[in-house]
């Protein structure tokens, strides 16, 4: 059901409120992630996706326009499938309903209470490992050229509120790589 969510992005909120934002986030992603993976009738496993990637690479589609030369992209995906059947064990274990762009702009808050009141952009929702959404928000809040008011910290704090104290880098960074394609 497509509507109207009030509020204001995530990437949009004032600095003074990131901590009440980050624990928000954290909170709609868990609460997402506890939903029956039966009752999901999309896929984003790697076995969906990694094929999606390849076939971007192979007809030069999905990518803006003069962000990498094409063997940049060439190189990423030779690295994205040297890596795919760890991320594949990996993945097995820890499916969960996920977002499939959890970043900034598609968590949508009430900028009175910092509540959220929806989540938009949902066309790569389905079945995947739980570190596809953590890769990609933490990626946003992270990154200084994308969302100014965040900043690593933050990452660090959501990754914490949402339960994990240990994250595993490996599989922030093979969601990211695949997010390359995507």
């Amino acid at each position: 059901v497509t509507s109207a969510v009030p509020g204001v992005p995530a990437c949009d909120v004032p600095a003074h409120s990131v901590p009440r934002v980050g624990s928000a986030i954290a909170d709609i992603l868990r609460a997402l992630h506890s939903l029956a993976v039966e009752t999901c009738p999309f896929g984003r496993r790697l076995r969906v996706t990694v094929p999606l990637a390849a076939r971007s690479v192979a007809e030069r589609t999905n990518f803006q326009p003069n962000q990498r030369p094409w063997p940049e992209y060439e190189r990423l995906l030779a690295e994205l499938l040297a890596s795919r059947s760890s991320a594949e064990a990996m993945e097995a274990g820890d499916l969960v309903v996920c977002h499939g762009d959890a970043c900034l702009p598609n968590v949508v808050l009430d900028p009175d209470t910092w509540a959220v009141t929806g989540l938009v952009d949902l066309g790569r929702l389905g079945v995947a490992d739980r570190y596809l959404d953590l890769a990609l928000v933490t990626r946003s809040i992270a990154s200084a050229t994308m969302n100014r008011q965040y900043g690593p910290q933050d990452a660090s704090a959501l990754l914490q509120a949402y339960g994990l104290v240990d994250p595993d880098a490996g599989r922030i960074d093979f969601y990211r790589l695949l997010d390359e394609f995507c």
